[in-house]
């Protein structure tokens, strides 16, 4: 008995001692879910919203009300969270949110926006994470992540600066200015508005936004005919037939890629050109101010200068006119375990071009290899892709030399060679281990005197290769994406990135609807002298507000 006393005392003079802290710890629960500030009210389209918290991480989103939500809520350190710590001004048009950095508070701030506001968007170290369809855009953070989630078919011009970070991408970036790893400035699908996105010590990822809004329209499909399995060749074997497409070039004025003024051709009775003499072929693409293809130009309003002397156009075939394309895949080591989705994007890409329009398809890694004959069956397209299999070394150079060789074969169309790859060919690093057929600068050199447009799709494998197995290095990558840049600007061709084999789909659809945006014009030069000397072109169209962008010259060979 005296036992079951003292124990009962025990118990007494416990609870007596903690109830003070659990009567604290429920009165400092409760209080936990207190401290927020929640606002709504009224807002127009097309404002202008400044938020800047020194405090924590910016969370917005825009929507299609005019509707502002505002919500800021305590991470941590509630006990030093008020309500005047968040400065929030509204007028007509402009909202204006700041959080200034408090000692010991980690504060959250989460809006909702209508959809086109205009943002300006800080922070220190807290994360800025953005989410709809913003107007202009300036997003800069110290040290935190960036993360974009846009419609797959968003319009802008964008800059993205990530000096100590990494940038990755689900959408298809056309690049126009610097790109390396850490910097990337160019367009996502037309254009237009400005998406500036910076961080010091963080990383930025742009992610795609499930399908509710239509993506860029695909080019007309074609039917599949039925017939025999595709056969696997190797490196010599191909039955090219080509075509020569523009591209999304900048301004004509620069040292793209000659007709092939060495190897003369009799005979182009194809759907573009019939050279007698020596021609000049120069594809052309011609945007309105919004960045819209123009498509119903015809012969007399183009004007041709070569060294600032008029010249007079021979041939003209419209954006309508078939081409033959050779695709190019890297399966090399560096993507082999991704083999499944480069074939699907492959197959996919396969459906977006036209019925007229033929199409080879070339893999490789330390050797070339012919997967599909130029032809426009898809049924044998699709079947042959799916053969392909990957491993090895990678020779991109003696690859798109080869490939080159295959495109020129036949005459009369216009030509365009699509290569997925991340460009580090392995004389890169190791060519005494791994010596070249042909170096980057010979390449190079023919791909100026080429009239094929070349299309690359630098595909970012630097992580993996770099970091994680430690095959290669930083400066390899740097330099293989100077290089893929340099063969688009001198074929009149265009540079796309895809951060992940996954993206390649979206990428694709991007080349195809460009294929559909070029005219292909020829001329005889009034200067017939083959000296070697670059000659700049120079291409106007007579039609106010458009935008021209073709290859800017030619060795006269």
């Amino acid at each position: 008995m005296r036992n079951r006393s003292a124990l009962l005392t025990a118990w007494v003079v416990l609870l007596l001692l903690l109830w003070p802290s659990a009567i604290s710890a429920l009165q400092s629960g409760r209080q936990a879910s207190v401290p927020a500030l929640e606002k709504t009210f009224d807002f127009p389209m097309g404002g202008r919203a400044r938020v800047e918290n020194l405090s924590g991480g910016i969370h917005l989103q825009t929507w299609s009300r005019s509707r502002v939500e505002v919500e800021a809520r305590p991470v941590s350190g509630a006990r030093a969270f008020r309500a005047s710590v968040v400065s929030l001004n509204v007028s007509a048009e402009t909202l204006t949110c700041v959080i200034p950095s408090v000692p010991q508070l980690r504060l959250d701030v989460r809006l909702r926006v209508p959809d086109g506001t205009i943002l300006e968007l800080r922070s220190a170290d807290g994360s800025i994470e953005l989410a709809g369809e913003p107007g202009a855009t300036t997003i800069e953070t110290i040290g935190g992540n960036i993360t974009l989630r846009l419609p797959a078919n968003f319009d802008a011009e964008i800059a993205l600066h990530a000096p100590q970070g990494a940038i990755q991408s689900e959408l298809p970036i056309l690049v126009r200015g610097k790109f390396d790893a850490h910097v990337i400035e160019g367009r996502l699908g037309r254009g237009g508005r400005s998406l500036t996105a910076k961080t010091m010590r963080g990383d930025i990822r742009l992610l795609a936004l499930p399908p509710t809004m239509s993506p860029s329209p695909s080019l007309a499909r074609a039917e599949s005919l039925p017939s025999p399995p595709p056969r696997e060749l190797p490196d010599r074997e191909a039955s090219p037939s080509s075509r020569s497409r523009p591209s999304l070039h900048t301004d004509p004025t620069e040292e793209p890629p000659p007709p092939s003024p060495r190897r003369p051709r009799s005979e182009d009775s194809g759907d573009v050109i019939t050279l007698e003499a020596p021609l000049v072929n120069v594809n052309v693409s011609v945007t309105d101010e919004h960045g819209k293809a123009v498509s119903d130009l015809q012969k007399q309003d183009f004007v041709i200068y070569e060294d600032g002397v008029q010249q007079q156009i021979t041939h003209f075939s419209p954006v309508t006119a078939p081409f033959d394309l050779a695709l190019l895949l890297d399966v090399s080591g560096s993507t082999e375990s991704k083999l499944g989705v480069i074939r699907r994007a492959a197959q996919a890409f396969v459906d977006m071009i036209g019925p007229e329009d033929r199409m080879a398809v070339f893999a490789f890694a330390r050797r070339v290899y012919e997967i599909a004959p130029f032809t426009n069956n898809r049924f044998l397209l699709k079947q042959s892709i799916q053969t392909i299999r990957g491993g090895g070394g990678t020779a991109f150079y003696d690859a798109l030399w080869r490939v080159l060789t295959e495109v020129e074969r036949r005459p009369g169309r216009r030509k365009a060679i699509v290569v997925m790859t991340d460009g580090v060919d392995n004389s890169i690093r190791q060519p005494w281990l791994f010596p070249t057929e042909h170096t980057f600068e010979e390449l190079l050199a023919r791909v100026q005197e080429s009239d094929v447009l070349i299309y690359p799709i630098y595909l970012d494998t630097e992580y993996e290769m770099v970091v994680r197995q430690r095959r290669e290095s930083p400066m390899s990558y740097a330099l293989a994406r100077r290089q893929l840049l340099a063969l688009a600007e001198h074929s009149a061709g265009t540079l796309y990135r895809a951060d992940t084999v996954e993206d390649l789909e979206g990428v694709y659809q991007r080349i195809a609807d460009e294929l559909r945006t070029i005219y292909s014009l020829a001329y005889s030069p009034i200067n017939t002298a083959r000296d070697g000397k670059w000659r700049t072109i120079r291409v106007k169209v007579l039609r106010p507000g458009v935008r021209v962008k073709a290859r800017r010259g030619y060795y006269a060979r």
